[in-house]
């Protein structure tokens, strides 16, 4: 039982002394110059430790971005007027054509992205964005479960927040 309280004391001390020291980002060539103003540490109490981690975080988060900001594209920020009650489940707006330049998609392959009606977990109404990846080559194994490409794209627009459909 004593070698176990050990053994606990000494991971908390780890575990404490993990937590204070700064991220080191690996790589440092982010594509954001984001940092917290001193004003902003201020107003949410946070150390200069922490303060560097939410800077490295929000670097990394922001380099991998496609195209910049939702709040910076048209397609997401020009909603049509139902945008703020049409039922869950309604298209709010179809994208037929994306330029596929800023995504990594197989030449093969087109994208259209989509705005719909969803719900949060309390019950707002609240748009939501999604992306359909189609087949412009006629060479798509079907059913989907068959496909033998890569599917990491799927996955960048998922880690992306998008639905993929």
């Amino acid at each position: 039982m004593r070698l176990h309280l050990v053994a606990l004391a000494a991971l908390a001390a780890l575990a404490a002394l993990a937590a204070a020291q700064a991220l080191k980002p690996q790589p440092d060539t982010f594509n954001s110059t984001f940092a917290l103003t001193a004003a902003q540490m201020a107003a949410a109490g946070l150390s200069a430790t922490a303060a560097n981690n939410i800077n490295v975080a929000a670097q990394f988060e922001r380099s991998n971005w496609a195209g910049g900001s939702v709040r910076d594209d048209p397609f997401y920020t020009s909603l049509p007027a139902n945008a703020s009650w049409a039922p869950p489940g309604a298209v709010l707006k179809v994208e037929a054509w994306t330029d596929t330049a800023r995504y990594t998609v197989a030449p093969t392959l087109a994208l259209s992205r989509i705005v719909y009606q969803s719900l949060t977990l309390n019950g707002t109404r609240v748009p939501v964005s999604a992306c359909s990846v189609q087949d412009i080559g006629g060479d798509a194994p079907r059913p989907l479960e068959h496909y033998q490409g890569d599917l990491n794209y799927f996955l960048e627009y998922a880690l992306d927040s998008y639905q993929v459909a």
